[in-house]
């Protein structure tokens, strides 16, 4: 069993004993990773409607964001769609991994209430949405994971506020803000206080490293949460590998070595073919113009200067409307 796989059933054993108040959301047995939740509406269009999804884990939990989506139709998201918002894995970039199930779920219910239009969000009318919430129920029954999961919960019970039933935990006792284990060493490595003051360095190591591989390459577009504790917003005391060393590192010299003025370099047919294959499953406008420079590129290298600048010679560039007028005036 790896780290997140524990970090995942510890996770489990704490909601087990303290429930989201109006969420119930429990394991695939066969699939630790994939989770199925109900969310019980608590706000007008959504009162009575129960909400049917999947919340799914990546393998590399907690240090990539996860994905869900919503099967019950319910007039703010299409259903069966992959979802976006801050906790999601369209936004790997801005991910923190001291989220974890439970501040996800209560953060999409959040978002559920909003009215904010983003990937995967629809337009219906506020009549249209009770109507939804008065169907749910049926709608659930005929999915039969549903059943075997929630067929025999009484989700009356979970309506009403849940009593506390935290159990005291030791202010003295450290534990890892990532991993959430006890053992090893653990540092305190910003200014967090409480369940967040404590890491092991290879944990935030492991962060540091994949927080910089799941930025965009772009400057403009990166953050520093691998440098800033994205809690306390200070600088952590403990330093990672830098952007270049790391890049470095992972390429090895052989090919930092070819990086120079007028070389080529080419996707390879199974990566451009894997990329296709991604492209097609997640309809994301801004996730496919990413990954089409690199499906079937062909890079040359035109200066390397404090950064590299290459172009796509195998991508076709539409000419705009105004070249054309141009060209003819001219």
């Amino acid at each position: 069993m790896n780290q997140g796989q524990k970090r995942i059933q510890k996770e489990y054993r704490d909601l087990l004993k303290d429930p989201i108040e109006n969420i119930i959301i429990l394991p695939n047995q066969d699939n630790i990773y994939e989770w199925h939740y109900v969310i019980l509406g608590t706000e007008e269009p959504y009162t009575q409607g129960h909400y049917y999804g999947i919340l799914t884990l990546p393998n590399e939990y907690p240090y990539k964001a996860p994905r869900i989506i919503m099967k019950t139709p319910n007039g703010r998201f299409k259903p069966d769609t992959r979802l976006c918002f801050s906790m999601s894995d369209y936004h790997q970039e801005s991910w923190n991994p001291n989220w974890n199930i439970r501040t996800i779920m209560i953060g999409f219910y959040s978002f559920m209430l909003e009215e904010s239009q983003t990937e995967g969000s629809i337009e219906t009318t506020y009549e249209e949405r009770i109507k939804y919430a008065a169907n749910s129920c049926e709608f659930n029954k005929k999915i039969e994971i549903y059943e075997e999961l929630f067929g025999n919960i009484e989700f009356e019970i979970n309506t009403k506020k849940v009593e506390e039933k935290k159990v005291e935990e030791n202010e003295n006792e450290k534990i890892c803000k990532f991993c959430y284990e006890s053992s090893g060493i653990l540092e305190s490595v910003c200014e967090c206080k409480g369940s967040n003051q404590y890491i092991h360095k290879e944990c935030l190591y492991d962060w540091q490293l994949k927080t910089i591989l799941n930025q965009s390459t772009h400057p403009k577009y990166q953050i520093n949460s691998d440098i800033i504790c994205s809690v306390c917003k200070t600088e952590y005391k403990t330093k990672g590998k830098s952007r270049e060393d790391l890049m470095k590192e992972l390429t090895g010299e052989v090919i930092t070595k070819q990086i120079k003025i007028g070389y080529i370099f080419i996707s390879s047919k199974d990566s451009s073919e894997k990329n296709i294959e991604l492209m097609e499953e997640y309809n994301n406008i801004e996730f496919q113009e990413n990954m089409k420079h690199w499906t079937y590129g062909v890079f040359l290298i035109v200066e390397n200067n404090g950064g590299i600048i290459a172009l796509n010679m195998n991508r076709t560039i539409q000419q705009s409307y105004y070249m054309d007028v141009y060209i003819n005036k001219y």
